[in-house]
This record gives C-alpha cells, sequence and structure tokens, in this order.
C-alpha cells in the first residue's frame, strides 16, 4: 500500500536586496542575506517545522506555495507575504514556518547594509514511499542587490 508522504523542496528563488531610499540596482547574489547555515540547514528547518495539512492530505491538494517576505537589517524575517497559494490550509502552514524562522546572517553587499526581499517556494507534494529520496527539483538562488547612500 502507499504511504502518504510530504517531499518538500524548499529553496530560495529569487532575493531582492533594497535600501531606504532610491539607490542603485547591482544584479548579483554576493552579499545578500543567507539562512544562518546555509540552504541545507534552511531545508532540514523547514523539514523538522512544516506538517502537511491534514486536510490537504486527504483532498490530495499539493503543489508550489509562493512566499515573499523580507529579511531585515539585524537579520529578522519581516512582511512574510504570501504571493501564490494553493489551498488555505497549506499556504496558512507555509505562511507560518516562514514567519516563526530565526534570524538570518544579514545582507552586506560591499560592507553597507541593506534589507532583502526573498521570494521563495515551499513545496507540498504527496509521493509514494518507493521514490527514491533526493530525486526532487531543485532551483538556484537568484536575485538582485541594491546598495545603501552613503549619508
Amino acid at each position: 500500500m502507499k504511504t502518504i508522504l510530504l517531499l518538500l523542496i524548499f529553496t530560495i528563488s529569487s532575493a531582492y536586496c533594497i535600501g531606504q531610499d532610491k539607490e542603485e540596482e547591482v544584479i548579483t547574489t554576493d552579499g545578500c542575506a543567507t539562512y544562518s547555515g546555509g540552504e541545507p540547514a534552511m531545508t532540514e528547518y523547514i523539514k523538522n517545522n512544516l506538517k502537511y495539512p491534514e486536510y490537504a492530505q486527504k483532498m490530495g491538494i499539493g503543489g508550489r506555495v509562493i512566499i515573499r517576505f523580507i529579511v531585515e537589517m539585524n537579520g529578522s524575517v519581516t512582511n512574510v507575504e504570501l504571493v501564490r497559494g494553493i489551498d488555505p490550509h497549506c499556504d496558512n502552514e507555509a505562511l507560518r514556518v516562514v514567519n516563526s524562522m530565526p534570524k538570518w546572517v544579514p545582507c552586506r553587499p560591499s560592507l553597507r547594509p541593506a534589507r532583502c526581499q526573498f521570494t521563495m517556494p515551499v513545496h507540498f507534494k504527496l509521493v509514494d514511499n518507493d521514490i527514491p529520496e533526493g530525486e526532487e527539483n531543485s532551483e538556484k538562488l537568484t536575485g538582485k542587490i541594491s546598495i545603501l547612500k552613503d549619508e
């Protein structure tokens, strides 16, 4: 008999660092905020904290929830919002987990502080237990950085 599992594919799909005032945008990910321990640690955090909603499992609901948030200059996660959802139960669970994330390593492009806006997918997928682990898709980190003006 097939077992229902949560296969979580969770990576940052884009980052956009912003300052307080109007500033020049630089297309790069160098110096952008990072999850403490990197993407493997973030994936582990999500695996340990995300709970596939029972209703969604029973109804066979799965897919990709897109979440956008800001990593502040002190590393805290703020302004968490749903960009695209699949079901209110899954959407709320993805929002809950991102809102509860510990502080990140803040963005310091060129040693100047900046706020970073991230957009990331959180995948909810029902799978058979005979699918080998690690065959999920991964998405690469991309984004933009804006540097604060000297004051």
